[in-house]
């Protein structure tokens, strides 16, 4: 299981990988940061980008906040991760 740090920008025109950002990774998300769409617009973008379940991705803490804590269980490390998410933005 991996832990990654996110950062969030809601509101944005689409939804992609910015880039990273410390230890973690920034993320423009199209959806507002009401009713938790932003948070399942996140889930659905990193299960896609690292072909995962949505299931399989969970947000630990932040869930109200920009900045979120991601528990990610798949076989990869979290540069490994990193580096999917990063690959075609």
């Amino acid at each position: 299981m991996a832990i990654i740090p996110v950062h969030i920008i809601p509101n944005s025109s689409k939804s992609y990988v910015v880039g990273k950002e410390g230890d973690g990774i920034k993320i423009k998300i199209q959806e507002p940061p009401d009713s938790s769409r932003a948070n399942e617009a996140l889930v659905r973008l990193l299960a896609n980008k690292l072909s995962l379940g949505k299931n399989l991705i969970k947000i630990i803490s932040g869930a109200q906040s920009r900045r979120k804590l991601l528990a990610i269980d798949c076989p990869f490390t979290v540069d490994q991760i990193i580096t999917k998410l990063l690959i075609g933005e």
